[in-house]
């Protein structure tokens, strides 16, 4: 196959992989319509509210990088698990492998429709947060910003990929949520832990993601931004080199 037959199998799979999610409100509204109407909700509805919650409260920008956050990860990591577990459990996986298309495309192109879904999310909380929500940042911050949440859909999808290679559908549906809403909960994302919570929140991906992101927009934020990139790194791969053994059992 030639190169750019090789492209074009890529970008056809990636194609009908936005599609189909589109399509499909099982999973275009948890993962794209969820965390845009609640930062319509928390964010920009109840922004005066929010400010009269003192010290603990999150500011106009903080709350704008947790909900970014909340949209990178939850294409990644709830959405390639439900549907990747179903289509195993169809027998989609040994269909795809006995086609004439590059063994990886079909992974490739769930993890490429993550990032796209990721990126359409943040640049809609971007001009949502900027004319609604009241941030004031330099363009230079939201770009820094948007790269790194580009970067962090990585861990969701590596975690994601291990729970559908993993786990039966069910079993698989419901460990992505609970995985998701738990991280999301524990990271300290929209409200300040106690002290017993405070020291588990470094074992969340969606803690160092927090941090790198309140840095790039020059926010207050908890330790080195390298430790954290090192982190998410090790995550990812992680749990990709535990999906890529579980699915190599499965041959």
């Amino acid at each position: 196959m030639s190169r750019w037959r090789t492209v074009g199998v890529y970008v056809n799979e990636t194609r009908f992989e936005c599609l189909r999610i589109l399509r499909s409100p099982a999973f275009a509204v948890p993962a794209i319509v969820m965390p845009l109407a609640f930062y319509l909700l928390l964010g920009v509805a109840l922004r005066d509210l929010r400010h009269q919650g003192g010290a603990h409260a999150l500011g106009d920008a903080a709350i704008f990088v947790s909900f970014a956050i909340y949209g990178v990860l939850a294409p990644g990591l709830v959405v390639i698990a439900m549907q990747l577990a179903t289509e195993r459990s169809l027998g989609m996986l040994a269909y795809k492998r006995a086609l004439p298309m590059p063994p990886a495309s079909y992974i490739v192109a769930k993890i490429l429709t993550a990032l796209i879904f990721g990126l359409i999310i943040v640049a809609i909380l971007t001009v949502l947060s900027v004319t609604l929500g009241g941030v004031q940042v330099a363009p230079s911050r939201l770009i820094v910003l948007v790269i790194i949440m580009a970067l962090g859909v990585a861990p969701g999808c590596a975690i994601g990929l291990f729970i559908a290679a993993a786990f039966p559908p069910g079993g698989a549906n419901a460990l992505a949520s609970t995985v998701f809403i738990t991280m999301v909960m524990l990271a300290g994302l929209f409200y300040p832990l106690p002290p017993s919570l405070e020291a588990m929140r470094p074992i969340w991906p969606a803690y160092h993601l927090q941090q790198l992101g309140l840095a790039a927009l020059g926010l207050q934020s908890l330790g080195n931004p390298s430790i954290h990139v090192l982190i998410l790194i090790a995550v990812t791969s992680l749990f990709s080199a535990l999906a890529a053994w579980r699915f190599e059992r499965m041959r």
